[in-house]
């Protein structure tokens, strides 16, 4: 009975660190070449991000930057704890509680950044007017509707 928590905990941890090391490759990716047509942007960033226009994108990259100057490590630390994880899955025997600490640290890392890019998403819809954000919801449907799931037979 205590292998399936652990198993589920594993498996919901390393779900976590892929979704976090798309997220990060396609945010470096952004940050590298803002001027990247939309049409090369990925699936990363969701809705949200299609639906923000150009200028709300650059202003929360520029948010992001200021906030965060340190993103590029903590990406590069996150691909160092993969690294680590692979050392730890090859060695016998068998350490879970360094499997543990590895995902805690990494969840930990990358919950700081996803509560950073909800802030700074939150702030920047507060300070659309209203017509801005009616704007921007009418855009966020459209893509709710472009992703959403054929209708069952």
């Amino acid at each position: 009975m205590l292998a399936f928590p652990r198993l589920l905990r594993i498996i919901l941890a390393l779900s976590l660190t892929l979704n976090l090391v798309i997220l990060g490759l396609v945010a470096g990716a952004v940050l590298r070449h803002p001027d990247r047509p939309d049409r090369d942007r990925s699936f990363a960033f969701g809705p949200f991000d299609q639906a923000l226009n150009d200028d709300d994108r650059a202003a929360l990259r520029g948010a992001f930057r200021k906030a965060a100057p340190d993103f590029g490590g903590t990406w590069r630390q996150m691909r160092e704890d993969m690294h680590s994880m692979i050392a730890i899955l090859r060695t016998e025997p068998y350490d879970q509680d360094a499997v543990d600490a590895l995902l805690d640290a990494q969840g930990a890392r990358g919950q700081q950044m996803m509560d950073l890019g909800q802030q700074l998403l939150a702030e920047r819809l507060s300070s659309m007017s209203p017509q801005d954000r009616q704007e921007f919801a009418d855009r966020l449907e459209r893509q709710l509707e472009r992703r959403a799931p054929p209708p069952h037979p």
